[in-house]
C-alpha cells in the first residue's frame, strides 16, 4: 500500500467503526471495508520470510490491525464513559 491508501485505510476504518459503535472486533470492520488481512498468509513467521510478498502481506495486514485498535480506541474515547 502506498501512503495515500494506508491514511485512507485509516480514515475508513475511523468512520466504519464510528458508524458500529457496538462492534468491538478489528476484524469485522477490516473485512467489511475489504482492507488486507492475515487471509493466505501462513501463520508461521519462519514461512512468510521466504517470501517478499508473504512478508508484505503479513506487514500490510498487521498495519490494518494496528489501525482498526486506534479506530476502536478514539470511538471509544470520544464516547466517554
Amino acid at each position: 500500500m502506498t501512503g495515500k491508501e494506508d491514511f485512507q485505510a485509516l480514515q475508513d476504518l475511523k468512520a466504519w467503526f464510528a458508524e458500529h459503535p457496538e462492534c468491538s472486533d478489528p476484524a469485522a470492520g477490516i473485512r467489511a471495508l475489504g482492507l488486507p488481512d492475515m487471509t493466505g498468509v501462513p501463520a508461521d513467521p519462519c514461512a512468510r520470510s521466504r517470501s517478499r510478498t508473504l512478508q508484505r502481506m503479513a506487514a500490510e495486514a498487521t498495519a490494518m490491525l494496528r489501525h482498526a485498535e486506534y479506530a476502536i480506541r478514539q470511538r471509544n474515547a470520544s464516547v466517554g464513559p
